[in-house]
């Protein structure tokens, strides 16, 4: 509707503009000196700044910038308007009807020259009065002067419609048909700029009396019109008589009306009996639905404090979850039904009754000795509804569950502990072992020794072969052991995360490892390198593997090269272990993190198979990712990633 009012009023202004124009341009004066009736200069300028205001405040919640000019436009309307009507009604000359533009004396349609006629000054007025309460908290007025100025203009409409002239001519009216049209328009745009308020709100209002508005009100309005052109015309053409026109103008006046009642009245039978059906549906719905339905209308006492609540429906689920039956509770307070509610249930129904707030929690019942959940709405002026189910077992269920759930932390929580004990016994066994399987390999290897040293020289060569094999055999299972230890630290000690500088971690393990020592020269450590959040045993466990394979897996007859750096990785870093040596076949790349697989003999290349499973599991108990990339004959870089140190920002990573 406010779409509407915004179109009338631009038809309106582009009216009042094209009449000013031509007032301005010299064409009015001559059409008016030559016995036309025309829209006068302030009226012009009325019907344009009338239309704009209207454009400008029609819609609601409207921005100030657009506020202001609009009530500035609707203020000159309605001066215009009065200021001219009291010319009329006083007999003055208050010199304002010739400030735009002057007209001939004596010319069509006036008392004096370019002064509008009075319908057109109070429609003016009233339009004025309206557009300035559009916007105000008043403006539930402002389509009932829109409805007047509608009514004054009926007039010199059918008078022009039938050509009754003294209808819209001096001493009347005095007024331009082109003013009719636009004061028609204005009218009708203030009366329907707010639908919901007004004398027209019931037209708009989507239920059975605004469709039947809605359907009867352009008849009401339009039939007689046309049926009175008619029968004017036919009149005035000499068709039939005075008499006949009349009968002829009742009968289908008759016709009309009874074909629109008809058509009403299937209408509204159709609209009943979908009605009658809905109800039907929502009346079995409301029957057999699981979820219990109450109906309250809420008492108050005289402080407007809620006191108690009266049942006005129920379903049969209210019966059958309450134990109450609808017969003996229905127009009952609760207090008579349940004398011993707990008056908080009251005041909580009531907050929903009196806010339209809506509620919905679990409640326990004594007087029925169930639990339910409730929601409560409310469901009119005083009144709110509950819809609730029977939670009982639910809840029973519920407390059931927490209390295996508990028992069961506790299970946990013992078996953590027994297994906290088991795996510190685990250790202590393996430590334990280790040295007792040491002990007879050092003395494999010692006296393997010893014999090679004092009887060398009598022992051929398979013998001193032997001899050789032994010691090979016991240094391997020593390392294995070593290697087996340092697994099982990885996977059960304590790991906790602090920052760790890089620089001065792989700094400490080139210094206190006798194999880096040798090859110091072959490392490279690309600077600075960040510090990051990890275990400094497990970093330590971890670079030095790494390093470890980057000198060992070297083709014959070349230097190995290796180089560490690291940089930022998304929040992460990334620490690289790059080599030159003889790479990673793309077919044996799965196993290279698995316990025990070896990739070469040990003849080709010495090793237990654990070094890089214990450099995986330690990375992962970190916290952190692992991986390579590598390429046949042209070497392999491993990576692994950590997380940043608190202190250690994005952007400032080394390498």
């Amino acid at each position: 509707m406010v779409r509407a009012a915004r179109l009338a009023s631009v038809a309106a202004a582009l009216i009042g503009a094209t009449w000013l124009i031509l007032w301005l341009a010299g064409i009015a004066p001559r059409w008016s000196a030559g016995g036309v009736l025309t829209v006068k200069a302030n009226m012009a300028l009325g019907l344009l700044l009338a239309g704009l205001a209207l454009l400008a405040l029609a819609p609601p919640g409207l921005a100030s910038r657009w506020r202001k000019p609009g009530l500035a436009a609707a203020t000159i309307v309605l001066l215009l308007g009065t200021l001219t009507l009291s010319e009329h009604l006083f007999d003055l000359d208050l010199g304002i009807d010739e400030l735009i533009a002057t007209e001939t004396p004596g010319a069509a349609g006036t008392t004096s020259p370019n002064r509008m006629g009075p319908p057109g000054s109070l429609s003016l007025l009233l339009l004025g009065l309206g557009l300035l309460l559009l916007p105000t908290r008043r403006a539930s007025l402002a389509p009932s002067f829109g409805l007047a100025v509608c009514i004054i203009n009926l007039l010199p409409a059918v008078g022009f419609l039938y050509g009754i002239d003294t209808f819209y001519q001096r001493p009347l009216t005095g007024i331009a048909w082109s003013t009719v049209i636009a004061m028609l328009l204005l009218g009708s745009g203030l009366a329907i700029a707010r639908p919901d308020q007004g004398p027209l709100r019931q037209v708009f209002r989507d239920d059975m009396g605004g469709a039947l508005l809605r359907r009867l009100l352009p008849l009401l309005i339009l039939l007689p019109l046309a049926l009175g052109f008619l029968k004017v015309q036919g009149e005035q053409r000499g068709h039939f008589d005075t008499v006949t026109g009349t009968g002829a103008y009742t009968i289908l006046m008759v016709l009309g009306f009874a074909y629109v009642l008809f058509r009403t009245a299937a209408s509204l039978s159709r609209t009943a009996r979908a009605r009658d059906a809905s109800q039907i549906r929502f009346q079995t719905l409301f029957e057999n639905m699981n979820e219990a339905f109450a109906l309250h209308e809420l008492i108050c006492d005289e402080a407007g404090r809620p006191v108690d609540y009266r049942f006005l429906e129920m379903n049969a689920a209210f019966e059958k979850h309450t134990g109450l039956r609808r017969a003996h509770i229905l127009g009952k307070t609760v207090r008579e039904v349940l004398p011993g509610v707990d008056p908080a249930w009251i005041e909580t129904y009531g907050a929903v009754a009196l806010s339209g707030t809506p509620v919905s929690f679990d409640r326990h019942e004594p007087a029925t000795g169930r639990h339910y959940h409730v929601h409560a709405y409310q469901a009119g002026p005083r009144q709110f509804a509950c819809v609730f189910m029977d939670i009982t077992a639910l809840t029973e269920a519920r407390r059931q569950l927490e209390a295996h759930a508990r028992e069961l932390d506790q299970q946990v929580e013992q078996r953590t502990r027994e297994l906290r004990e088991l795996a510190g016994q685990l250790e202590t066994f393996s430590y334990s072992i280790a040295h007792d399987l040491r002990s007879p390999l050092r003395s494999m290897r010692n006296f393997a020794q010893l014999l090679e040293e004092d009887y060398g020289p009598t022992l051929d060569d398979t013998a001193r072969d032997y001899l050789r094999r032994i010691t090979r055999a016991a240094g391997r299972m020593d390392a294995l052991i070593t290697d087996v230890l340092a697994y099982s630290r990885a996977t059960r000690s304590d790991a906790p995360l602090a920052d760790v500088d890089l620089d001065r971690l792989v700094a400490g393990i080139i210094e206190g490892d006798p194999q880096f020592q040798e090859r110091a020269g072959a490392i490279e450590i690309v600077r600075p390198l960040p510090a990051v959040s990890g275990n400094p045993a497990l970093l330590t466990q971890v670079i030095s593997n790494l390093m470890g394979n980057a000198l060992k897996f070297v083709a014959a007859g070349r230097e190995p090269r290796v180089t560490v750096r690291a940089e930022p990785h998304g929040d992460r870093v990334r620490v690289w272990v790059e080599d030159q040596g003889i790479g990673i076949p793309a077919a044996q790349r799965d196993k290279v993190f698995q316990l025990f697989q070896r990739l070469h003999t040990p003849n080709e290349y010495p090793g237990t198979g654990l070094g890089l499973a214990t450099a995986k599991i330690a990375v992962e108990r970190m916290g952190g990712k692992i991986g390579f990339e590598s390429e046949p004959g042209a070497g392999t870089r491993f990576w692994f990633e950590l997380g940043r140190a608190a202190g250690n920002p994005a952007g400032t990573e080394g390498g």
